[in-house]
Parts: C-alpha cells; sequence; structure tokens
C-alpha cells in the first residue's frame, strides 16, 4: 500500500515569508538609492587608493578669488607624501560641514605660492610648498537670520600640506 503525502500549509506561508523579504529588500535598496547623502564623498580602500591627481585645468590655475587672495599655484614634478585619498580624508575632518553641503569636490595636487599681506598678518607666507588643493563647490550656507532664508552657495579652497597632512590655508569664496 502507497501512502499519499499530506499536503503541508507552509507554501501559504512560504509565500507570505518571501514576498516579506522582497519588501524587505526593496525598501532597503530604495533607502540605499534615494536617501544616501550623495555629497558626503564615498571613500574606501578600492576606490582610489593611490590614483595621480588630474592634470590642473587652467580656470583653477588662473582662479579669480585665488588669484583676489594672492594665491598662485603651480603644477609640481614630484610626487606627493601623502595621496591623494589621505587628503580627502583630512579635509573631511577639517571641514565636516563644507564635506556635506558641497555639490562637487575635486582635488589636485599642486604648489602653492602666497605672500601674506598686511590685512591678514595671522597666516605665513608660503613658496613653491607641496600641497593638496581640495576644492568644495557650491557649498550650502546654513541661514543665519530668520528674515534671509537662503543664502548663495559659495567654494572653499582648502590647502592641506602634502608631507605633513596640515591645513595650510583655508579661502572661502
Amino acid at each position: 500500500m502507497v501512502r499519499k503525502p499530506i499536503p503541508v500549509r507552509l507554501e501559504g506561508r512560504g509565500r507570505f515569508i518571501g514576498g516579506l523579504l522582497l519588501g524587505v529588500g526593496l525598501f532597503w535598496l530604495l533607502w540605499l538609492l534615494f536617501f544616501h547623502p550623495a555629497a558626503v564623498p564615498v571613500i574606501s580602500h578600492w576606490s582610489m587608493s593611490d590614483v595621480a591627481s588630474p592634470p590642473l585645468p587652467a580656470a583653477v590655475l588662473q582662479s579669480t578669488p585665488l588669484a583676489a587672495a594672492g594665491i598662485a599655484l603651480r603644477t609640481p614634478n614630484n610626487s606627493p607624501s601623502i595621496s591623494q585619498l589621505q587628503a580627502l580624508q583630512l579635509a573631511t575632518q577639517a571641514e565636516p560641514d563644507a564635506t556635506g553641503g558641497a555639490k562637487k569636490i575635486d582635488t589636485y595636487y599642486v604648489l602653492l605660492a602666497y605672500t601674506a599681506t598686511a590685512h591678514n598678518q595671522n597666516s605665513a607666507s608660503f613658496s613653491n610648498l607641496p600641497v593638496w588643493l581640495i576644492w568644495f563647490q557650491q557649498v550650502s550656507q546654513p541661514p543665519t537670520n530668520v528674515a534671509l532664508s537662503t543664502q548663495p552657495p559659495q567654494d572653499l579652497y582648502l590647502f592641506i600640506n602634502a608631507q605633513t597632512g596640515q591645513v595650510e590655508l583655508t579661502v572661502w569664496a
């Protein structure tokens, strides 16, 4: 005599559990895609560990705000002591608000020439100092007054010493 298998009610429960897991997975995926802060640079060991700095565009070399501040930039011939990834991490620590509020962040390895003026004697003068220029573009500013609900975004130029990792100069424009 052959025994007939008894149908088990796990089919209905299995569908429910599978649908629930699928829904949770889709919710998690949508959460990552739409609610992840896109302005924060994703820094991982796989992304750009020791990638060379892109060539310095002419727009940065002849930048009006930098020229007005007395800053001259040149292209270096040697390689930096700290990597581009380390410079980005240091910039994120030094300016967390700018990192979170910037529309775009560019990084360049340059030689910095800057002479402190009579108006700004708190800064040191530099001549051909190898630095990482971290350029935070269109940084949104928090409102300072109730009447002024929005302020125009500004650019932040952060110069990090490519040998020591110290922030040497900060320019808002």
